[in-house]
């Protein structure tokens, strides 16, 4: 099927990669844009693609007998992963944000311990003998 957004998918598909021009120390990608798109627009874009993904389940299945990637959801598995390294990647790059950066929305609640016992517990060290493993 064609792409119903072609520019945001060559915008966005050199992910972080460094801004290397010499295609023998990188692979070839989009050029980086002199102006991103407004948030607003690219969280639509976002939220549709998906959108998309979720509608493609039962196409995907159709395909499931000749296609090595629809095969027992694959390809979805694969999406995944993808977006799993990307959440390390973000992960990564917050922690070395400087925390005056890292302010917490105002609709999010204080912490507040759960359960009866609001008390911080002693932490009891335990001797755990030697053995194989």
């Amino acid at each position: 099927e064609e792409s119903f957004n072609p520019k945001f998918d060559a915008m966005f598909e050199r992910g972080i990669d460094p801004d290397v021009t010499d295609p023998t120390k990188c692979h070839s990608h989009s050029e980086i844009p002199s102006q991103w798109p407004p948030l607003e627009v690219i969280q639509e874009y976002v939220d549709r693609t998906r959108k998309e993904v979720l509608e493609s389940f039962d196409k995907v299945s159709a395909l499931a007998l000749t296609n090595k990637f629809a095969a027992r959801g694959a390809v979805y598995h694969l999406a995944f992963e993808h977006e799993m390294m990307h959440q390390e990647t973000f992960y990564y790059m917050y922690q070395q944000l400087d925390k005056k950066y890292k302010i917490k929305p105002n609709w999010v609640a204080p912490y507040k311990p759960s359960g009866r016992d609001h008390k911080v517990r002693q932490k009891k060290l335990i001797n755990i003998p030697a053995g194989k493993v």
